[in-house]
């Protein structure tokens, strides 16, 4: 029953927080806290090029999931895939004016999301929250149980 309160409570904030992000007076309701992570990562990578490959594998998210996002992101005109000469299969992620432009403006809003969310909470209270999710992450990402646990989120 703990590990079930836990996990409540985890998706519970997740789902707070992506509501609060994505307000309904939104209309256009773009980009989404993936295409964010996704866009922060290319921005701020030291890489020349950008794969899809590499953000599977830096954001830990699975293909399919990158492959709909970035076919979602492509048609909202915030990235463009260039053809890789030497390797037709794969393609260089390139962000848009359009994806810069809102990203700034989205950055602003998580910025403050961010600190609504942690106000009240000391520095050592932070740490130790951090400290804990990411013994979190490792624990599920040691064994079998991520499967069984991401259908119970799902």
């Amino acid at each position: 029953m703990e590990n079930e309160d836990i996990l409540y409570q985890i998706k519970s904030l997740l789902k707070l927080v992506q509501r609060n992000f994505i307000k309904k007076d939104d209309k256009k309701a773009k980009p989404t806290t993936t295409q964010m992570e996704i866009m922060n990562y290319i921005f701020h990578c030291q890489k020349e090029k950008i794969y899809q490959k590499d953000l599977e594998t830096a954001l830990d998210i699975r293909r399919a999931t990158v492959s709909e996002v970035l076919r979602t992101m492509e048609k909202n005109d915030l990235i463009r895939r260039k053809t890789n000469d030497s390797d037709l299969r794969s393609k260089e992620i390139i962000i848009t004016a359009k994806a810069k432009k809102i990203f700034e403006e989205k950055k602003e809003k998580m910025t403050q999301l961010s600190h609504t969310l942690t106000k009240g909470i000391t520095e050592d209270e932070r740490k130790t929250f951090i400290n804990i999710i990411n013994k979190m992450k490792n624990n599920i990402s040691k064994g079998e149980e991520y499967d069984k646990i991401n259908k119970i989120l799902e």
